[in-house]
């Protein structure tokens, strides 16, 4: 699977792609990835988005946004230094092995976080978990049993694969792609054209729905 989606706009019949399918597929493409990336030796950084250190020794994460601060940053701060969200932040409990317990993926493409207790595995499992609680956005920690809703976070990558949506920040951004053009193209006939979504950064929205966003 490649970072440039293309998905059907036919309307949702026995014999057309459901929105479950298609992320199902995209579960499965981040799964592939997972496994480029340790081939490919890929590296992940955790430095603070605020002060700069490149290890952390008190690794916390943004709740609005996923990106990445340490515990002096994050203290008493109501709003990501990298992006000015407001938002509060989680202390990360994983060390700095990103290993994913569930899957045992040794360099996933993308993590999540759980909210309420910090511990992280990697985006396909837990988009997997999801589906199978009927999308439901708060979860029980396969760790812990906490109940709260994980979120994506940020990681600046080197060396990422191109079949391994080099140009994703985060994998929340690739499912709410999907989610949108599902939205979108309830009841549009069988004739429409096929869309391509670009899945770049840059087109990500700051502000976009879903289980990574912070209210007040």
């Amino acid at each position: 699977m490649l970072s440039n989606l293309a998905m059907s706009s036919a309307p949702s019949t026995a014999s057309s792609c459901s929105t479950r399918d298609k992320i199902r597929q995209l579960i499965d493409g981040i799964a592939t990835a997972n496994a480029l990336c340790e081939s490919a030796g890929v590296t992940f950084s955790r430095a603070c988005r605020g002060c700069g250190s490149a290890s952390p020794a008190d690794p916390h994460a943004s709740v609005a946004c996923g990106h990445a601060v340490c515990g002096e940053c994050a203290r008493g701060a109501t709003a990501c230094p990298e992006c000015k969200k407001r938002t509060r932040f989680v202390k990360r409990v994983d060390s700095d092995d990103r290993t994913c317990t569930i899957c045992f993926a040794s360099s996933p493409r993308f993590l999540d976080v759980f909210a309420g207790c910090g511990h992280s595995i990697c985006s396909a499992c837990s988009k997997q978990i999801r589906q199978a609680r009927t999308l439901s956005t708060v979860l029980a920690c396969p760790l812990c049993s906490v109940e709260s809703a994980p979120f994506s976070v940020v990681e600046s990558a080197q060396g990422v694969p191109p079949a391994a949506f080099p140009e994703a920040e985060r994998a929340s951004a690739l499912f709410e792609a999907v989610e949108r053009t599902a939205e979108k193209t309830k009841g549009i006939g069988p004739s429409t054209k096929r869309e391509s979504i670009q899945l770049s950064p840059s087109k990500e929205r700051a502000d976009s729905p879903g289980t990574d966003r912070f209210d007040d």
